[in-house]
């Protein structure tokens, strides 16, 4: 019988396939394509479209808020670290596979962990890495938000290939987050579950793109049950 969380693996690996059939085949492509993405990627039109900006900010910090999700574990065979280095340039399509194709392993299988990882892991779950993810992502979200420049950017969405897909990225790797959450949270063995969480807590950590999954850890150390 289908368990929900490999049912879940499933629905992801098809979001991913589509995403890039999507990419390729549909999405609108400008006769200046490659111009255009140069400059996103120099950010020499920083200045031009504040919206760009900050989404293109938030896309490499989306790698730095789901660290403590992906590698903080050591129960999966598959080890995360060079699908989690390939999302600062690729996104959810690095990260999804990962996803979709990981299997639990036994304690007695699990596999060896370098000292750095260690180090690494254990400075990712400190509250004062969270809370430095929250406060960039909100500053990046601000931008978003207040600067008027969003008909521009809906314009260069319709336009750009790279724009276009960048924002679908933007908003599956949010998904892929809930989704780790709640895994996180509902796994056995958790020391709290989500439901201990208020309403409003779990509808920000929902809704808010970036903000919400990188104040997680700090939500999950608060939260948990001595």
């Amino acid at each position: 019988m289908m368990t929900k969380y490999k049912r879940s693996q499933q629905t992801i690996l098809a979001i991913w396939i589509a995403l890039i059939v999507y990419a390729f085949l549909f999405a609108p492509l400008a006769s200046n394509e490659l111009e255009h993405t140069i400059k996103v990627l120099t950010m020499q039109n920083a200045s031009e479209n504040m919206v760009l900006f900050a989404i293109f900010s938030l896309m490499g910090l989306w790698p730095m808020i789901l660290a403590p999700l992906l590698l903080y574990t050591n129960q999966y065979k598959v080890r995360p670290w060079p699908f989690w280095f390939l999302s600062f340039g690729l996104g959810f399509f690095a990260l999804a596979p990962y996803i979709a194709l990981r299997k639990k392993t036994c304690s007695s299988e699990l596999p060896h962990r370098p000292r750095w990882w260690k180090w690494w892991r254990s400075k990712m779950l400190t509250n004062i890495y969270a809370i430095a993810m929250a406060f960039l992502s909100l500053f990046f979200l601000s931008l978003m938000v207040f600067y008027k420049d969003h008909a521009a950017y809906f314009e260069l969405f319709r336009t750009y290939r790279f724009v276009h897909v960048m924002t679908l990225d933007f908003l599956a790797l949010h998904a892929l987050a809930v989704f780790l959450i709640y895994n996180d949270r509902t796994k056995k063995g958790a020391s709290s579950q989500i439901e201990d969480f208020p309403i409003f807590v779990k509808i920000a950590v929902i809704t808010l793109p970036a903000f919400g999954p990188a104040i997680y850890p700090i939500l999950k150390n608060r939260y948990s049950r001595v």
